[in-house]
């Protein structure tokens, strides 16, 4: 639903849209009885599902959080992709983050705590 949405924007803005998510604050998993500890675990899967989705594809995806099967999405992104921009830090990140795929923008020493942490997942 969410890439849908996200699709729909970019055609709207004329490839202008930009995707934020993030990894979520402690209370907000407790108030569902989520664990707190699979956040990051949680959103390593989100974003290989979202991109997936974004991208227009097919997605056959089966984790321990999430199982998605969904045929191929239209329309794509105007320009190709949507960047993905992401709010947080958490340890033992997916290899597709280790590797540099995300990249962290804005944790200079100093800024609001609301910029720190933020990255940008994708091209």
């Amino acid at each position: 639903m969410v890439a849908r949405e996200v699709v729909t924007l970019d055609h709207l803005s004329h490839g202008r849209a930009l995707l934020g998510v993030g990894l979520g604050e402690e209370f907000e998993y407790k108030a569902f009885g989520e664990p707190v500890r699979d956040r990051g675990s949680r959103l390593d899967e989100a974003l290989i599902v979202l991109t997936g989705l974004l991208s227009g594809e097919a997605v056959d995806f089966e984790g321990e959080y999430l199982a998605v099967h969904c045929p191929p999405a239209l329309p794509r992104p105007v320009n190709g992709s949507i960047p993905i921009w992401v709010g947080g830090d958490w340890p033992n990140r997916a290899p597709f983050v280790r590797g540099g795929a995300l990249r962290r923008r804005g944790a200079a020493e100093g800024r609001a705590r609301a910029r720190r942490g933020l990255h940008r997942w994708g091209p």
